[in-house]
C-alpha cells in the first residue's frame, strides 16, 4: 500500500492520546487506483432493485413482545429463531401481539423495513505465479461468530452477478487483499462477504445503520462501509470505540468513495454506525445512505 489514507490508528491515536494497537485505514477509492465514477455507478443502479430486509423489522417487533411482556419471555425466547428466522409470522403469535396495550401495539406495527440489501461470497486463493484468483461462490444462509441475534441464520438474495464480475469490482476485491496483507502477510487464501446495504429515513423515521448497537462482527478484518452514495441525509458517523465500548476513539462521516478498513474480531474496538435523518429543509421524502460492507 501506499500509505495514503484519510486517517489511520496512528493518526487516530496521536489525537485521542491513547495507542491503538490494531490497524484502522479510512481510505479513498481514488487513492487506490479505481475508477470511482464508474464503480460507484455501478452499484448505485443496484439499490432501486435490493430486496428489503425484513430481518431488521422482526427483531424491532420481537423486542416490543420481549419487553412489555416479561411474563411471557420464556415462551417468547423459544419462538424468536422461527419468528426471526420468517418460518412462523406475526399470526403465529397474535395471542402475545393481543396482550400489548393499544400503544405497544402501534408501535409494534409501525415497525416497517428501512434497509435493503445484497449479499456475495469469494474466495480468493494465491496462485503459483504470486497472483490471486477470485472464485464467486454461493452459501444460501449466512450467520456471524457473534453473541447476539446476527449468530442466527438469515438468507439474503444476491448480489447480481454483472456487478461483481466488472473488472473495477475485482479490482477492488484485490486492494482488500493486498490490504489485509499488509497486516496479515503470510495469507494464501481469503473469504470475502459481500453487503450491498441502502438504508433510508424519512421525515419521522431515522435510519437504523446499527440495529445491534456497539458491535464487532465476528470477522478478522473488515470493511464496515464504503460509502456509495449518501442523500438527502445527515447523520451516518462511523464510530470506533474502545474495549469499554462507550470510550468513543473515532468519529467520521464517510463520504461516497471513502471506506473505513479495521481489524475486528480478536481485538479491544468496537464499531457502531450512527442514525442518518433526512436532511433539514429538503424538499425530498426520503433520504439514502447506499454501502458496501
Amino acid at each position: 500500500m501506499d500509505g495514503s489514507y484519510l486517517h489511520t490508528e496512528k493518526t487516530i491515536s496521536v489525537k485521542l492520546g491513547t495507542k491503538i494497537k490494531y490497524p484502522i485505514r479510512v481510505f479513498n477509492l481514488k487513492e487506490w487506483g479505481i475508477d470511482q465514477e464508474v464503480f460507484l455507478n455501478l452499484l448505485a443502479k443496484n439499490v432501486p432493485h435490493l430486496d428489503w430486509d425484513e430481518y431488521d423489522m422482526r427483531k424491532g417487533r420481537f423486542n416490543i413482545l420481549f419487553e412489555a411482556l416479561p411474563e411471557y419471555r420464556k415462551e417468547l425466547k423459544s419462538l424468536e429463531p422461527d419468528f426471526f428466522s420468517g418460518r412462523i409470522d406475526e399470526k403465529d403469535i397474535k395471542k402475545y401481539i393481543g396482550q400489548l396495550s393499544e400503544e405497544k401495539q402501534a408501535e409494534f406495527w409501525d415497525i416497517i423495513p428501512h434497509r435493503r440489501r445484497s449479499i456475495s461470497q469469494f474466495m480468493l486463493t494465491k496462485n503459483e505465479l504470486g497472483t490471486w484468483d477470485i472464485e464467486r461462490f454461493v452459501e444460501e444462509k449466512f450467520s456471524q461468530q457473534v453473541d447476539d441475534f446476527r449468530n442466527m441464520e438469515r438468507v439474503f438474495s444476491q448480489t447480481n452477478y454483472e456487478t461483481t464480475a466488472h473488472p473495477e469490482f475485482k479490482k477492488f476485491m484485490l486492494k482488500l487483499v493486498e490490504q489485509t496483507l499488509e497486516f496479515k502477510p503470510e495469507a494464501k487464501k481469503i473469504k470475502m462477504v459481500c453487503h450491498e446495504m441502502a438504508t433510508v429515513t424519512l421525515e419521522d423515521r431515522p435510519g437504523d445503520n446499527s440495529p445491534e448497537g456497539v458491535h464487532q462482527d465476528g470477522s478478522q478484518y473488515i470493511v464496515s462501509a464504503l460509502v456509495i452514495e449518501r442523500k438527502h441525509i445527515t447523520g451516518g458517523y462511523s464510530e470506533i470505540y474502545g474495549p469499554d465500548k462507550k470510550t468513543l476513539y473515532f468519529r467520521y462521516a464517510l463520504q461516497a468513495g471513502e471506506g473505513l478498513f479495521q481489524m475486528d474480531d480478536g481485538t479491544d474496538l468496537w464499531h457502531k454506525v450512527s442514525s442518518i435523518y433526512l436532511t433539514p429543509g429538503t424538499d425530498e421524502e426520503m433520504g439514502e445512505r447506499n454501502i458496501i460492507g
